[in-house]
């Protein structure tokens, strides 16, 4: 008989995204790890995990399905992300847009040691690259790391936290809520490298009247999760409304 378990994978992507993530939950045991994350892993094209929990498993697994892990942004459970962190993963994507675009092609032998053999150039396959990230559950610190590049390549903060959660239901919980909405005590914005208008110098009120309308909808948005195989790939639905899913029903 076989096992009964479903990994939990969730994958974010939109046109304005130059990359794709995808949200997952810590995988139980080495041989699940083998047997439902490395195909899926190996699918997509995921040529990173970034690892924010605890490590429970031996990264070497992935080492040798051509996967590096990254356990250098790890956080407390139920919070959101130190600024060092944030600062770090956005160098860190920084960095696989750069490679994205320098890699050789598949192939030639400048390739080989230039990523991880999953990696998969976009120029020659037309093919954004791929990371995974993973908590624990996957429904708080994982979705924030998928929050911070669609906030940082021009969502809307309550759109970006609506899209995740259309797709990993029961993602954030108040204090990141919080956090994500606060522009100038959380998720402050990346710095421009321009003149300041007079609204950067004097600020705005970024969250608006629909920071609390969305606090106050965070204890009833806990659910189940959708699933992703390596056979049929499921990556959740984008609500029809902007704030139906995230204000009017659980999704």
């Amino acid at each position: 008989m076989g096992s009964t378990f479903k990994p939990k994978h969730s994958l974010i992507e939109t046109e304005s995204l130059p990359l794709r993530i995808l949200i997952t939950d810590c995988p139980p045991s080495a041989a699940l790890l083998a047997e439902f994350y490395v195909p899926v892993f190996a699918e997509l094209g995921v040529s990173h995990v970034i690892r924010l929990c605890e490590p429970t498993y031996d990264p070497q697994i992935l080492s040798d399905a051509g996967v590096v892990v990254v356990d250098s942004m790890a956080f407390q459970d139920g919070t959101a992300p130190p600024q060092n962190i944030v600062t770090e993963y956005r160098a860190f994507i920084e960095t696989i847009l750069e490679k994205s675009q320098s890699t050789p092609a598949p192939g030639t032998s400048d390739s080989l040691n230039a990523m991880p053999r999953n990696y998969r150039n976009t120029t020659s396959t037309h093919q954004k690259p791929t990371i995974a990230v993973h908590c624990t559950s996957g429904i708080g610190r994982a979705p924030i790391f998928a929050v911070i590049p669609l906030i940082d390549f021009g969502m809307d903060r309550v759109e970006a936290v609506e899209f995740v959660r259309a797709k990993r239901c029961g993602a954030f919980n108040r204090i990141q809520i919080d956090w994500i909405m606060d522009e100038r005590a959380g998720l402050a914005p990346k710095k421009k490298k321009q003149i300041p208008s007079l609204e950067d110098f004097f600020g705005t009120n970024s969250g608006g009247s629909n920071h609390n309308i969305l606090r106050h909808s965070v204890g009833n948005n806990r659910g189940s999760v959708p699933s992703v195989s390596s056979n049929n790939i499921s990556v959740g639905q984008k609500s029809g409304s902007l704030f139906s899913g995230l204000f009017g029903k659980k999704i």
